[in-house]
């Protein structure tokens, strides 16, 4: 060990020769953009008494940290004055520069993440222990009638896409639609599809738990709820269907759901 090292324990970087992951890399320069933004921002507040006052206190704060004796403080200063100094210069310089930078490495790193959580369901990402709310069934629950359904509509016609809670909506949406369209008759207008949905939606067969409200004073749609636990990418039911107004009481629904579903080669498909 040489003079400097025994100097200055606390500054040797055990295991230098790791590599540096880029992500590793990444953070470091956002949060140097980050700093460099802050900084930037508060200088032009501080009067420039203050300013020596605040740099100062860094280079006191910074050093006594990393110090164990006289010599180790002094040498600390100055090694955290001349960095101070380096990014000084480089706020003074190319700040707008090293902004930038850090701003297009934080959307290249948010734009990653958002490729892995698109790819579901992924290992390390399934939300185990979160609580969720929903009107339908769940998507994973294939034992389900019209899961079942929509599971073999989706292997046909949408494969090359996720099946997932959107596919489930957007089908039951398209179900919904469909009824609505055979009710209304031919030639329907704006005005015969509201009255029928007013009239005959609460009739409609659907995935929902609960029936559709429909009336001449509701257009909510479901007014129904059941709360599920996300474990290992299914979802367990952790209570009962729940059904209520805007105004009215939380009601336990105990009915059987809002219809089966038709067989796959029926005529509506």
């Amino acid at each position: 060990m040489d003079v400097f090292e025994r100097w200055l324990p606390l500054w040797h970087a055990t295991g230098v020769g790791v590599p540096i992951g880029t992500t590793v890399i990444a953070l470091a320069f956002g949060w140097l953009a980050a700093a460099v933004i802050v900084l930037s921002a508060a200088s032009k507040l501080l009067t420039p008494r203050l300013r020596l006052v605040v740099l100062v206190t860094i280079v006191v704060v910074a050093a006594l940290g990393r110090a164990l004796t006289p010599a180790q403080f002094g040498v600390g200063a100055l090694v955290v004055a001349a960095w101070m100094a380096l990014f000084y210069a480089l706020l003074k310089t190319r700040g707008a520069d090293v902004a930038g930078l850090g701003v297009a490495i934080f959307w290249l790193e948010t734009a990653s993440r958002t490729a892995t959580m698109m790819a579901q369901p992924s290992p390390w990402f399934q939300w185990n222990g979160a609580l969720a709310a929903g009107y339908l069934p769940a998507v994973t629950d294939i034992a389900n009638p019209w899961i079942s359904l929509f599971h073999k509509i989706w292997l046909q016609y949408d494969h090359t896409n996720l099946f997932d809670g959107n596919t489930e909506y957007g089908m039951a949406a398209g179900f919904a639609a469909l009824e609505l369209l055979q009710a209304a008759g031919r030639n329907p207008t704006r005005a015969s599809l509201v009255s029928t949905l007013e009239q005959h939606g609460a009739s409609f067969n659907g995935p929902g738990l609960a029936p559709l409200a429909y009336s001449s004073s509701n257009h909510s749609g479901y007014e129904n709820s059941q709360i599920v636990e996300i474990s290992n990418g299914k979802y367990v039911t952790k209570s009962a269907v729940y059904t209520s107004t805007d105004t009215g009481p939380v009601v336990t629904y105990t009915g059987s759901g809002q219809g089966s579903p038709p067989s796959f080669t029926d005529p509506k498909f």
